[in-house]
């Protein structure tokens, strides 16, 4: 296993984080974007992470950004801001190395700190077997699945739906 530093995302970190998640989006099935992120879009994501139960962190090895967690707006309807979105993504390089287990493990030590949290909620494509399990270990509770509610790749995907109480 990979022992990573774990930090706050900075600027600085944009185009790691990019690299990862463009991969993903131009490459696989664990988000259902089908348009990259461009560095302004980067920028105006790692702003709406800076405050409160809305943050994002980059694991570090070696100087370079080889994953990152964040916590997202679920709603934007005031009723559900108690409720936050979890994302974790890893370059492919460094998969199956334990460093998404570092980064579960550390942003839900800190949604449990937060009085702000109550909730965390992650929406994974049926099909990305390393994302549930990872998830299950962590003791989210599969709550429901939407048939073919995705389209990537000329390919209907289902998506299951996750929760954990903080």
């Amino acid at each position: 296993m990979l022992s990573v530093q774990i930090k706050k995302a900075e600027r600085k970190d944009i185009d790691g984080i990019l690299s990862i998640y463009n991969e993903e989006v131009e490459n696989g099935i664990a988000t259902l974007a089908t348009e990259p992120m461009t560095p302004e879009d980067g920028m105006r994501w790692l702003a709406e992470h800076e405050g409160g139960n809305r943050c994002a962190f980059v694991a570090v090895l070696d100087g370079q950004v080889v994953g990152y967690v964040s916590l997202s707006r679920f709603s934007p309807r005031g009723g559900y801001d108690r409720t936050a979105e979890l994302s974790i993504y890893v370059a492919k390089p460094f998969r199956g190395q334990g460093i998404a287990g570092q980064l579960m493990a550390f942003i839900l030590r800190r949604a449990e700190a937060d009085p702000a949290a109550h909730a965390v909620v992650s929406i994974i494509t049926a099909d990305n077997t390393a994302s549930r399990n990872l998830h299950e270990k962590f003791g989210f509770r599969h709550i429901g699945r939407l048939k073919e509610a995705g389209w990537k790749f000329g390919i209907a995907l289902d998506v299951d739906y996750y929760e954990r109480m903080v």
